[in-house]
C-alpha cells in the first residue's frame, strides 16, 4: 500500500477556529507574525502549512486549501524552537520563526495570505523523549525524504519513533505524503476515510488560534433551492411552503455541517489547560 497521495487540499470549513493567518495587509509585518507564532509552539508539535492564496473572505472561500509542507518541532536552540520542514519529497532543518518568516515573505511578494495549523501533543514531552528528538540533528539540515544522511530513515519516522508515536513499517522506504499528513492530523471523518495515514487522533489536539480564527459566516454559503412538491392538492400556497420549509432544512444541514466536525475535535479531546494541570498534580 502506498503511503502518497492524489489529493493536495485540505478540507478546512470545519477549522476556521484554528486557522492562523498572515495577510500583508494585517497590522503585523511578516518578521513580526513569524515570531509570534513560533514563541508560541512547543517541542512536538506539528504546524500544517498551506500554499499562499488569496485572503480567505468569503463563505465559498472557505472549503479547501492546498498544503505545501510540515513543521516538525524537534527541539530548541538558545530556547528558539527548532523544525524540520518536510515536503512530500525533501527536508530541511531551521529555526521555525525562520521558516514560517520565509513562507510568509513569499506570500508578501505575491500579494497572498498565508494559513496554517498547529497540533500539540496531549501528553506532556520529557527529557528523554526530547533527547531522542535531538538525535534528528543527525540528519543533517537539508536532504531528501527516502535516501537521508548517515543512512537515516525519513525525518518523519524519526519524529514518530522518538515520541512512541505508531506508524506503518511502509513509512521508512515509502514516506508519507504532507497532505495525508495533514488530514491524519486534521481531516473531516469523510477525508480520513479516503486517504492513507497514522492514526494520530489519541497523540496529538489541535490548538485554536487565540484571536478566534478566521471569521467567516458559514451560515451564509448559498444552499440549493429546493424542488417543488408536485402534489396538486394542496395547491399553490402548499406547494410553496413545502418548498419553504425544504429550503430551511437544507440551510439547518448546511449549518450543522460546518461546525459537526469542530464539535466532534472540541468534545472528545480534554482542553489543554486540563491536560496540563493533570501533569502537574501527577508530578
Amino acid at each position: 500500500m502506498s503511503t502518497a497521495s492524489s489529493q493536495t487540499r485540505l478540507r478546512i470549513k470545519h477549522l476556521l477556529k484554528f486557522l492562523r493567518a498572515y495577510s500583508p495587509d494585517g497590522k503585523e509585518t511578516d518578521e513580526e507574525w513569524s515570531s509570534r507564532e513560533s514563541m508560541g509552539a512547543t517541542v512536538g508539535d506539528v504546524i500544517t502549512i498551506f500554499k499562499p492564496t488569496a485572503k480567505l473572505a468569503n463563505p465559498t472561500d472557505a472549503f479547501e486549501l492546498e498544503v505545501e509542507g510540515i513543521c516538525l518541532v524537534f527541539g530548541e536552540d538558545a530556547d528558539l524552537p527548532m523544525n524540520y520542514f518536510i515536503t512530500d519529497t525533501a527536508y530541511e532543518m531551521s529555526f521555525l520563526e525562520g521558516t514560517l518568516s520565509a513562507k510568509a515573505a513569499e506570500a508578501k511578494e505575491k500579494g497572498l495570505s498565508l494559513y496554517c495549523l498547529r497540533s500539540t501533543l496531549l501528553a506532556s514531552v520529557g527529557m528523554q523523549t526530547k533527547s531522542k528528538l535531538g538525535q534528528m540533528r543527525k540528519l543533517g539540515g537539508s536532504g531528501e525524504r527516502k535516501s537521508p544522511a548517515g543512512g537515516l530513515s525519513d525525518p518523519l519516522c524519526q519524529f514518530f519513533s522518538a515520541l512512541t508515536i505508531k506508524f506503518d513499517p511502509l513509512m521508512e522506504t515509502d514516506p508519507l505524503s504532507v497532505i495525508n499528513l495533514a488530514v491524519a492530523l486534521w481531516g473531516d471523518d469523510k477525508q480520513k476515510s479516503e486517504a492513507k495515514g497514522p492514526e494520530l487522533d489519541a497523540s496529538f489536539m489541535p490548538v485554536e488560534e487565540e484571536n478566534g480564527g478566521v471569521d467567516i459566516d458559514l451560515s451564509a454559503v448559498p444552499v440549493e433551492p429546493a424542488i417543488p412538491a408536485e402534489t396538486s392538492s394542496e395547491g399553490s400556497n402548499g406547494a410553496n411552503g413545502s418548498a419553504a420549509a425544504a429550503g430551511a432544512a437544507k440551510m439547518a444541514a448546511a449549518e450543522k455541517d460546518a461546525g459537526e466536525v469542530w464539535d466532534m475535535l472540541s468534545s472528545s479531546k480534554p482542553k489543554l489547560s486540563e491536560i496540563k494541570e493533570e501533569s502537574d498534580l501527577k508530578s
